[in-house]
């Protein structure tokens, strides 16, 4: 039997949650998984470079911090 392809969807209000990196690792050895899709309404030059420099920042860490943690409240709610 042939299996369908497909993508996950997330809505941008999780995706500090960083499940996306976990949901990559545990469905990419599936040939039919095609990638991860993110539903939200287009953002300016300015989210996207803060969202940017963030993850760069931040990239690789296992825990979340409380300085991470206000980051995330405090950009969330400039945003």
């Amino acid at each position: 039997m042939t299996q369908k392809k497909f993508y996950l969807l997330t809505d941008s209000s999780i995706i500090f949650s960083y499940l996306v990196s976990k949901w990559i690792e545990a469905f990419e050895k599936m040939p039919e998984f095609q990638g991860i899709l993110v539903k939200e309404e287009v953002q300016s030059n300015k989210v996207i470079t803060e969202r940017k420099n963030f993850h760069q920042k931040y990239f690789g860490q296992k825990k979340l911090t409380e300085v991470i943690s206000g980051k995330v409240r405090k950009f969330r709610k400039s945003n």
